[in-house]
């Protein structure tokens, strides 16, 4: 389920002289991706994800972790982490494992990691990669589809929110991993850049494109505190907190 190696292109691709109208009329701008959005929402089909994702896998390394782009995204996860509070977790789980790079990268600093993802072949690729460490394993998981697999002090997901396209979509996601997050666990995101347009849009605070709305998406969930951002070239890392439980807590909305 990862999608974090370069940054996704703009859908939309203007003339010049439409470029130029644009800047002239911001809103006639974010009006245009808004309607490219729409159209793609429209033959949006979640139930093909395992199959489009599956394609990536048809190569070793899909996102480029053993490039030095891959190198330094690495480094950046474990920078975080080594300034977070605590850094040593007992159970964690990486949403979205892929090949299991980032979850080799973490697993000295679990006592039990899960790396989940909905593509087979990505995952016999991870349990290959981490044989060494014998409390990091593997299953089959679909955040939209599947039950809560219990309580984390350390969520994943990277390159993962970005890949859902509607509204109900990115509220399962979010309710979901509120759920499984213990309180004062961490969550760890990680989102692609993409044009500013969609980060300054009228629409996208309903309907989150970019990492800085999926960051303040993610974030109106009062149980939410964000806790660290890093900016790369070409994504941004966000590090939350869950707050301690209430029971007089009002609903996260929508």
């Amino acid at each position: 389920m990862e999608n974090h190696h370069l940054p996704d292109r703009e859908t939309v691709h203007p003339t010049p002289l439409l470029r130029k109208i644009g800047r002239k009329f911001p809103q006639l701008r974010e009006t245009a991706y808004l309607l490219s959005e729409l159209r793609t929402l429209l033959v949006h089909r979640p139930w093909s994800a395992r199959k489009e994702n599956a394609r990536n896998y048809e190569s070793y390394d899909p996102w480029g972790y053993s490039t030095p782009w891959g190198a330094e995204h690495l480094r950046i996860i474990r920078n975080i982490l080594d300034r977070a509070t605590p850094n040593h977790f007992k159970h964690a789980i990486d949403v979205g494992c892929g090949e299991g790079w980032i979850t080799e990268a973490i697993a000295s600093r679990c006592d039990s990691l899960l790396g989940v993802d909905i593509v087979s072949v990505a995952l016999e690729r991870a349990r290959i990669r981490c044989l060494q460490w014998p409390q990091v394993y593997f299953a089959d998981w679909d955040l939209q589809r599947d039950s809560p697999l219990g309580r984390f002090d350390l969520i994943i997901l990277t390159g993962v929110v970005e890949c859902f396209r509607s509204p109900k979509e990115f509220r399962i996601a979010r309710a979901k991993t509120v759920q499984m997050l213990a309180p004062g666990g961490q969550l760890l995101v990680t989102t692609t850049h993409q044009s500013d347009v969609f980060d300054r849009a009228w629409w996208s605070r309903w309907l989150p494109r970019g990492s800085r709305r999926i960051e303040e998406y993610l974030a109106r969930d009062q149980s939410l505190k964000i806790v660290d951002t890093v900016l790369s070239q070409t994504h941004r890392f966000t590090l939350y907190k869950r707050r301690p439980e209430r029971t007089d807590e009002a609903p996260a909305p929508n």
